[in-house]
């Protein structure tokens, strides 16, 4: 379905105007720790920092903008 989205698409929400868009490098950071706030990451120690980095993580946030 998001597939099939033609991006960027603002969304409207009872609260507030979106912006729907494709991931980028700049946004990995906050990806990251968003990840790592998970329960299960955080169960597990993720730092949110690079050590947590998988290898080719911003080859596929690349790959997909």
């Amino acid at each position: 379905m998001i597939a099939a989205l033609t991006l960027p698409v603002a969304l409207s929400t009872p609260g507030q105007e979106l912006l729907l868009r494709r991931a980028d490098l700049a946004d990995l950071d906050a990806l990251m720790t968003l990840l790592a706030d998970d329960p299960i990451s955080a169960s597990r120690g993720d730092l949110a920092n690079e050590s947590d980095l998988p290898r080719g993580f911003k080859y596929a946030v690349t790959a997909a903008s």
